[in-house]
C-alpha cells in the first residue's frame, strides 16, 4: 500500500552541486526537476521523491572548512519496499570512505 514517508539526513558533508551530481543518477532514467534547493523525481519502483536541501553552511575546524547540508527526503505514493530500496541506494551513494 503506498505511503508518505519522510527521512532527514542532517549535516551531510557535501556541497549542493556535489549533492546534485551524486543524486541525479539515483533517479535515472527519470527526469530530475530542480528548483533552487528543492528537487523531485519519479522513482523506478513507483511513486515520487521530493528533496529539500538546507542553506549551505560551513563547519570550521581550525583552518579546515567543511561544507554542511541538511537533507530532507519525502517519499510520496511509494511502498515501504520501494522506500527501503531507495534509501539503501541513497546511503551507499553518499557513503564516504573511512572507519
Amino acid at each position: 500500500m503506498p505511503v508518505r514517508h519522510q527521512i532527514d539526513r542532517p549535516e551531510m558533508g557535501i556541497t549542493q552541486a556535489d549533492f546534485l551530481r551524486v543524486f541525479a543518477p539515483l533517479v535515472a532514467p527519470n527526469e530530475l526537476a530542480v528548483e533552487g534547493a528543492s528537487m523531485s523525481a519519479g522513482l523506478a519502483a513507483g511513486g515520487h521523491i521530493h528533496v529539500t536541501l538546507s542553506a549551505p553552511k560551513m563547519r570550521i575546524i581550525g583552518a579546515l572548512k567543511l561544507p554542511i547540508l541538511n537533507v530532507h527526503l519525502e517519499f510520496r505514493e511509494c511502498t515501504q519496499a520501494a522506500i527501503a530500496e531507495f534509501v539503501g541506494r541513497f546511503d551507499r551513494a553518499f557513503h564516504k570512505g573511512g572507519g
